[in-house]
């Protein structure tokens, strides 16, 4: 275990499905016998101990009269496992990523940064506004240039296809 700067961060986390495996081992109970005190479906407790399905809010209030154990610890049991995961799953970098889904290719455009013909693409990003102290979830159309990276607003460059139009009439001249 390594301990943090603000407080204890094990290198380990359990998931919230072994610690219900032990309770029903410890009760001598079976799947079924939980799922029907708990009011879902045993193929629900069997995910959840398999660790296929979280244990959501609603289900953690259900164990928490059944076995004792108070809902706050189940979330937090399945966030701090979730939360593990994720930082110890392997990563690809971002430097090898995939285009994303929402990335089109504008082979006409030319990037007003550094001037390049081609090799630039349209895609949306949601950010956050704040508009009269409202925090509001935008999505902007933004463009990005291969060449050397810079992202760019469509108002930035109005005119964002006619230099790689003059170019490619001056190419076929």
């Amino acid at each position: 275990m390594k301990q943090a700067q603000f407080g204890w961060n094990p290198d380990y986390a359990v998931p919230p499905g072994a610690v219900i495996a032990e309770h029903l081992e410890v009760r001598g109970w079976s799947e079924a016998d939980l799922a029907r005190r708990i009011g879902c479906q045993p193929q629900m407790v069997s995910e959840m101990i398999s660790g296929e399905s979280p244990v959501d809010p609603t289900t953690a209030c259900a164990l928490e009269r059944v076995l004792g154990v108070k809902a706050e610890i189940w979330t937090n049991m399945g966030a701090n496992w979730r939360t593990f995961r994720a930082r110890t799953l392997p990563r690809t970098p971002t430097c090898a990523r995939a285009p994303a889904m929402n990335e089109t290719p504008l082979p006409d455009a030319t990037c007003p940064a550094c001037g390049a013909l081609g090799g630039v693409v349209r895609f949306e990003r949601r950010e956050g506004e704040v508009v009269r102290g409202v925090v509001l979830e935008v999505t902007k159309t933004l463009r990005r240039c291969a060449a050397c990276g810079e992202e760019f607003e469509n108002s930035r460059d109005p005119d964002w296809r006619a230099g790689a139009y003059a170019r490619l009439r001056a190419d076929k001249d």
